[in-house]
């Protein structure tokens, strides 16, 4: 009987070791997959934003080339509104006179390649806002 107790006993602790393992290795394995599935949201969302913001370019990209395709062909034309400060001597009421000043096709163009970079240069400080956002929770 001495021997039957000591072996179960034996069994037991030995039960009790293995138990204990398994619940802490569990603990660790759950806490990997809520890891995994905070890291798989976190990479959708990135995705998502990644997707949004190339999507804002290509449009924003379309849209000057449609532009600059409409003033080459004459369909549309490029004019600037300005300001042209008047001498003194000239008028003394008016500060200056609005007109409006219509531009060649090389500097259309080079308006048009202006205006795609800053449309390009904002796209892309949004989007690394956003990423840093998204990053940063």
């Amino acid at each position: 009987m001495g021997l039957l107790a000591g072996a179960l006993w034996f069994y037991y602790g030995s039960y009790q070791d293995k138990a204990e393992e398994y619940r802490r290795l569990n603990l660790q394995y759950n806490e990997q997959v809520a890891i995994n599935t905070t890291q798989q949201a976190r990479i959708q969302q990135l995705h998502e934003l990644d997707t949004k913001h190339t999507q804002e370019l290509a449009h924003a990209k379309t849209e000057i080339d449609t532009l600059r395709a409409d003033v080459a062909a004459g369909r549309r034309k490029l004019r600037i509104k300005a300001t042209c400060p008047v001498s003194e001597t000239t008028s003394s009421s008016s500060v200056g006179a609005t007109t409006t000043i219509e531009l060649s096709g090389e500097t259309g163009s080079t308006v048009f390649d202006i205006r795609e970079g800053i449309i390009n240069d904002r796209a892309k400080l949004r989007y690394l806002q956003n990423y840093v956002k998204a990053e940063c929770r």
